[in-house]
């Protein structure tokens, strides 16, 4: 073989082991990346059972980082012809795909229907037709007579039951006087103080009234925050683990109070419509 010939092919392969060597190099970081995310998504995993919400907050910065990492520099063109750009592009499309999954994944979390229960509605509070609304009224009601009606406290349960699992639902609210919580199936509709949300063993709640919120619980009230304007409530409950927490979402989701206990009962999402107020399940 002739001297040029044998100094040609020395060059190629010589720039074939720089192409294969780079591709390895980006192979490595590309599953540096992968094995971070990886660590990342069981670390969101054990947040969401914990606190989804705290999840919620850090969104922003995580897919921020992964988007830097997903910026990998293009090798520089070579005279040896290996369509890096396209295995680059397959595996940046994979990334892509794992970010696409984590928002799914938060956004199942967001949100529980929920509709109100007309039979425990008391005489003052009318329920939309959609039973997605429940406004307070001068005039009573003519609803029919029902063991499961609030006679006192301007309160209404949910429709919905839970005995178990995660759940989350949003309430917003016009006026100045509302509690959210949630309540046992036996909680008393009839008597005076037995059936206020908060007041007792078989209720919990936040009450906002002019701004002032407070949490309540078997008749502790607990300082929670000073809001300037009605707000939308989150409200987060994890049944076997005992939680159920409170959020603020009027423009970025602050937490407010967490009660820690353990449930004995099934619970309904429960609601006190003050004077001039009315609360509508978003």
């Amino acid at each position: 073989m002739k001297e040029d010939e044998l100094y040609m092919l020395r060059q190629i392969d010589s720039e074939g082991s720089e192409v294969v060597a780079r591709i390895e190099q980006h192979c490595q970081e590309i599953e540096g990346t992968a094995q971070s995310m990886k660590l990342r998504l069981d670390d969101m995993q054990d947040m969401m059972n914990r606190d989804p919400f705290s999840l919620i907050q850090a969104t922003h910065q995580s897919m921020s980082r992964d988007k830097k990492k997903m910026d990998i520099q293009e090798p520089q063109p070579t005279d040896v012809t290996l369509d890096e750009d396209k295995v680059l592009k397959i595996l940046k499309e994979r990334l892509h795909e794992t970010q696409m999954y984590q928002t799914a994944t938060w956004n199942i979390l967001i949100r529980q229907s929920l509709t109100f229960d007309v039979k425990t509605a008391h005489p003052n509070l009318i329920v939309a037709e959609d039973q997605k609304t429940v406004s307070w009224s001068d005039s009573r009601q003519a609803y029919p007579p029902h063991q499961d009606r609030f006679s006192f406290d301007p309160q209404v349960l949910c429709t919905n039951l839970f005995y178990s699992g995660t759940h989350t639902w949003d309430a917003c609210v016009s006026g100045d006087s509302f509690k959210i919580g949630i309540a046992y199936r036996s909680l008393d509709r009839k008597k005076l103080l037995p059936s206020f949300l908060g007041h007792n063993s078989m209720s919990w709640c936040i009450s906002y009234i002019k701004g002032d919120m407070k949490a309540w619980h078997h008749n502790i009230c607990t300082n929670v925050a000073q809001i300037d304007s009605p707000p939308c409530i989150r409200v987060h409950l994890d049944y076997e683990a005992g939680t159920l927490a409170f959020y603020h979402t009027a423009h970025t989701l602050l937490h407010l109070y967490t009660f820690k206990t353990t449930f004995s009962e099934p619970v309904y999402p429960a609601f006190k419509c003050g004077e001039n107020t009315s609360i509508t399940l978003c």
